[in-house]
């Protein structure tokens, strides 16, 4: 018995097949994250991530996604939220955790993005990328446990060739992709020794797969692309120039917006809201 989980109510997000999309993004997402300072990436990944956050909340409330349900979840991620800030324990659980459920939630994307539906294969694939990329963030905070990502690695290295080799079906081109992406991972936080820096290039991959796709989704409705593609400019300009205001004046209450710690918390909230608004269907 074959089962499948895919996403329905909408039409797939999917790009035009191409290796623009697929291999050069994430080589130019690669070497911009190496070639700048980690501020820089950061603040980047934060300015573009909170707009895309205020995007999604936009849509979610047109798609009459704001239930009681999903009300109910926002009101307890921000009591958990607020318990987690004064708790004292400090950034780096934090950080492994909005890393690891991130990286999943990358990589489920990923096929929504490709118009591709979920596989048991697909789901290991998702499961395995989010594994690498967890236990490569953890040398981060634990750099004694640096042997962790080559074990993580070569045994992920092992699965994917037992799934091309003697897969029932052959890869899809999403599986492609986040192999690809989850080399380009593992290259830069085992050969040139820049774990920190790895999250910054899903996130940004993320943002701007997913400003690409939903705009090519919509490029058969001219008007409803115009004022798609107007509203990702201001959003991206209102984070741009709050983010300018907290840089130059140390605004206070801007914090909650642009510090690190709660950046993760945001990003968190955002996973959990996108998963709540989602439907997924077991075919059998």
């Amino acid at each position: 018995m074959n089962a499948s989980m895919t996403i329905t109510g909408a039409a797939p997000l999917q790009y035009r097949a191409g290796k623009l999309r697929d291999y050069v993004f994430p080589l130019i997402a690669a070497l911009a994250v190496f070639a700048l300072p980690f501020t820089y990436v950061m603040y980047a990944y934060i300015l573009v991530g909170q707009a895309h956050f205020l995007m999604a909340y936009l849509y979610q409330y047109r798609g009459g996604k704001i239930t009681k349900t999903y009300l109910f979840v926002a009101l307890a991620l921000g009591a958990a939220a607020t318990l987690y800030l004064t708790s004292g324990i400090g950034i780096t659980p934090l950080f492994i955790i909005a890393g690891t459920i991130f990286s999943a939630h990358f990589a489920l994307d990923e096929f929504t993005l490709h118009g591709e539906p979920l596989s048991l294969s697909r789901i290991a694939t998702i499961v395995g990328f989010a594994t690498l990329h967890s236990s490569l963030i953890i040398v981060v905070a634990f750099p004694t446990l640096s042997y962790l990502g080559f074990v993580v690695g070569g045994v992920l290295a092992l699965l994917i060739l037992i799934r091309t080799l003697f897969g029932k079906s052959a890869p899809s081109r999403a599986e492609y992709y986040l192999w690809f992406i989850a080399a380009i991972l593992f290259f830069f936080a085992t050969v040139i020794g820049m774990p920190s820096h790895i999250l910054g290039i899903i996130v940004l991959l993320h943002f701007v797969n997913w400003y690409v796709g939903y705009g090519d989704r919509l490029k058969e409705v001219p008007a409803a692309a115009r004022r798609y593609w107007k509203e990702v400019a201001a959003t991206l300009a209102l984070s741009s120039s709050l983010l300018l205001l907290y840089l130059l004046f140390s605004i206070p209450f801007l914090d909650v917006f642009f510090d690190l710690t709660y950046f993760y918390l945001w990003t968190a909230a955002h996973i959990v809201l996108s998963f709540v608004t989602a439907t997924y269907r077991l075919e059998r």
